[in-house]
């Protein structure tokens, strides 16, 4: 799998997020209560993951869908919050991996992986209209690719759902050969109507700004 890496652009809007002094962290009112999920060398071999490190927060409102065990399938954690059957947001970590980065090809290198991340999202989307662009995120910049989606097994229906899309690569340092892939979408009833708002107003903004790789 190649590389590929998103940028964040976070805000901290008066009335809809703060951000922790401590950690950065982005938090929304009115998303329900904030938990915590640990990815460890227990987690990763319950679910037949590559060897990654990180913790999260993430709110009750848009809860943790646990993979079968043993069948993780590259994505280390799925967080949904539905409406019936409808997905009013989503955010996905999925895993890339590389070789040979290091500090002076790391931009590079994350923009190509942002690229792949991307075409291996159309194996289940429709993707449009992508935009690619560095953007910050508490305090630190990454590659991003903003985008409109429709499931292909919608796709074709006469009213198929769409959605706004934002993919973000992570990488726990200068030369990693592994990362996240974390891939938001927002659907016509969540409270994102443009891209920006997935940093301002997505009850996922907490699970992408928590990320924390120090546990490796």
């Amino acid at each position: 799998m190649k590389n590929r890496i998103i940028l964040l652009s976070l805000f901290c809007a008066t009335f809809f997020i703060s951000c922790d002094q401590k950690s950065n962290k982005v938090t929304v009112e009115g998303c329900g209560e904030e938990k915590t999920l640990v990815v460890d060398d227990a987690y990763n071999q319950k679910y037949g993951l590559d060897p990654l490190h990180f913790t999260i927060s993430y709110y009750s409102d848009v809860p943790h869908e646990l993979p079968e065990e043993g069948k993780g399938y590259g994505t280390y954690a799925k967080f949904v919050k539905r409406d019936g059957d409808k997905i009013v947001e989503q955010v996905r970590l999925n895993s890339w991996s590389a070789t040979g980065m290091n500090v002076d090809n790391k931009d590079k290198m994350m923009q190509s992986i942002l690229s792949n991340s991307t075409s291996v999202l159309e194996f289940n989307y429709k993707i449009e209209d992508i935009q690619e662009s560095k953007q910050s995120m508490a305090g630190k910049e990454f590659w991003v690719a903003d985008a409109t989606a429709m499931e292909k097994s919608d796709a074709e229906s006469g009213n198929p759902s769409k959605y706004l899309m934002r993919v973000t690569i992570m990488a726990p340092s200068d030369t990693a050969s592994t990362g996240l892939s974390v891939v938001q979408i927002a659907g016509p009833d969540s409270n994102v109507k443009t891209h920006d708002d997935f940093y301002s107003k997505a009850c996922t903004a907490l699970v992408v700004s928590s990320i924390d790789f120090t546990i490796q």
